[in-house]
């Protein structure tokens, strides 16, 4: 007989940071016991949609596009071992896209499991604010975002830290 249900809520990643539209991001807000990390994050949002379902040349490329959200500050990691306290060399990824849309993980070969495997190596890649999340200056409307056109690059400083 069951006496109690504990509720769970899958998490999404590892979140280096949280912040609100067009504002420096800040720290995360702490968790208590073990996080289920076990999912990709969000992806930034984009304005103009970069593919269409009938597309025949995604299905070479093999995209998985994720969820959109603007809390898409999250981090994946990969490492071979975890128990053999062994030191290893950090990679530290960022995806391309010219800053406009993508994220770390829209292709299967943007994974670091098997990088993390033969190289011996700890992979960690980002999402971050892409597009006018990222780089719209509003610093005109208030010193709250006053770095508004640099958020996405400051997203990235923020996951190195």
């Amino acid at each position: 007989m069951v006496t109690s249900i504990t509720t769970y809520t899958p998490t999404r990643v590892i979140q280096y940071a949280e912040a609100k539209r067009s504002e420096v991001a800040e720290n995360p807000t702490t968790w208590d016991g073990v996080k289920s990390t076990t999912m990709y994050g969000p992806v930034s949002p984009v304005i103009t949609p970069t593919i269409s379902i009938h597309d025949e040349s995604e299905f070479v490329f093999d995209h998985y596009w994720g969820f959109p959200n603007e809390d898409c500050l999250s981090l994946h990691v990969w490492t071979p071992n975890v128990s053999d306290n062994k030191k290893r060399l950090v990679l530290f990824w960022i995806h391309g896209g010219g800053f406009t849309t993508g994220s770390c993980h829209e292709r299967t070969s943007y994974e670091g499991e098997n990088l993390a495997k033969k190289g011996d190596v700890v992979i960690v890649s980002i999402n971050h604010r892409l597009n006018v999340l990222g780089f719209l200056d509003l610093s005109a409307y208030g010193d709250k975002y006053q770095h508004s056109a640099n958020n996405s690059i400051l997203d990235m400083v923020k996951a190195l830290e």
